[in-house]
This record gives structure tokens, C-alpha cells and sequence, in this order.
């Protein structure tokens, strides 16, 4: 009887011994089915786990993700032609998401209400200031891809006592989605093609017409 127990134990310790196979086989079975959940999951885990310097089981860990991940990017290959025609964020043409997002905002109640507080707050704060001529500058991290700011420059137009002189939009992005409200822009005369992270936009708001990219 405790020789039979013994063997129990040995077996059980090898199972969890062998925690490698246990992670890699089912990864294998899931790239099989297509569930890409489990399978991210489960490349997540190899990925912490896995060590080319460590014990066999962190080895076979670190070898075993080495070859699913050639065999995802080799069977990828073979669809190239279909993945190059996906439209990203990253790959789609700016006009085309600028509409796009322009749709959402209209039909999406969660995207355009935050932007709504957010603008009335900064209304309340400027009409507590009372000198009316001051300039505002409005940092924006581009969360909202710069949908937000349109209604508020059309509330400013409509401020009592005028709107500021002059307002400063600076966006922090180099991604061209987050280029100021979502319409054309012009570089000024002699810019330099430099990607710069800190994007501002002045507006002035005599000139309605007058909108500049630095």
C-alpha cells in the first residue's frame, strides 16, 4: 500500500513538474481552433515564465514559445495579401477616420458627454475670471482625437463680453489623428518637416480664418 502511494505522489509531482508541456500544449490546440484569447493568454504566461537559462522546464518554456510564435508569424505570411488590406488606426487614410469618428461621436452618448463637462467646466472657470482679455491655453493629451474642442470654441464665440483674444491648443501627440479638430491643416511658410511630439495650434478669434500649425 505505500509503495502504491509512492507512485501516486511520483506521479503527481510529475505532472506538476512538467508545467511546460502543460501551458504549451494547450497553446498549441488553441492556435489549432482559432481561439485567440487563450492563445494571447497562454503566450502571455510562456512569455513570463520562460527562460533559455533556466531549469528544463524554463527552457522547454522559452523554446517551445520561440517556435508557436515562428509558427504564427509563418502562417500570418501566408495571409499577407488579406492582412495588408485591414484597416487599423495605425494604417487607415486620416480623412477617412476623421469622418469616421466624426459618426461615432454623433451616435455615441459615452464619447460626446464627458467632452460636454469637461468644455462646460472650463466655461465656468473662465467666467469667474474677470479680466476678459486674457489668453487661453488648452492642453489636450488627444484622448478625444480633438472632437471636443469645436463646441467649445463655438461657446466661446458666444461667451458675454467676447472670447478670448487668442487660444492655444496644444496637443500632445505625433500621431496624425490628433491633429486639432478633424479638418485640414496648414504648415506655415518655410516649416521644417520635423515630427514634433508637442503640437500647438493658435487660434485667433478675430480671425476665424486664421489657423496656424507649429
Amino acid at each position: 500500500m505505500a509503495k502504491s502511494t509512492g507512485n501516486n505522489c511520483n506521479k503527481g509531482n510529475n505532472r506538476e513538474g512538467r508545467w511546460a508541456e502543460q501551458l504549451l500544449n494547450p497553446c498549441a490546440a488553441a492556435i489549432t481552433a482559432g481561439n485567440l484569447t487563450r492563445v494571447q493568454h497562454l503566450l502571455n504566461v510562456l512569455y513570463e515564465l520562460g527562460s533559455p537559462s533556466g531549469d528544463a522546464n524554463h527552457r522547454l518554456a522559452a523554446h517551445g514559445l520561440h517556435s508557436l510564435t515562428h509558427h504564427l508569424s509563418s502562417s500570418s505570411s501566408s495571409t499577407s495579401c488579406v492582412s495588408m488590406e485591414l484597416t487599423t488606426f495605425a494604417s487607415t487614410e486620416p480623412r477617412f477616420f476623421q469622418r469616421s469618428l466624426l459618426k461615432f461621436y454623433e451616435v455615441s452618448l459615452w464619447f460626446a458627454f464627458p467632452n460636454n463637462i469637461a468644455n462646460a467646466s472650463i466655461l465656468q472657470i473662465l467666467a469667474q475670471e474677470p479680466d476678459r482679455s486674457l489668453n487661453l491655453h488648452i492642453l489636450d493629451i488627444g484622448v478625444s482625437h480633438g472632437m471636443q474642442w469645436p463646441t467649445l470654441l463655438e461657446a466661446l464665440t458666444h461667451r458675454s463680453g467676447g472670447p478670448p483674444p487668442l487660444i492655444r491648443l496644444t496637443i500632445v501627440a505625433a500621431t496624425p489623428f490628433s491633429v486639432g479638430p478633424p479638418a485640414e491643416t496648414t504648415s506655415p511658410p518655410g516649416s521644417s518637416d520635423v515630427q514634433n511630439p508637442w503640437t500647438s495650434i493658435y487660434i485667433s478669434t478675430y480671425s476665424t480664418t486664421n489657423l496656424c500649425e507649429h
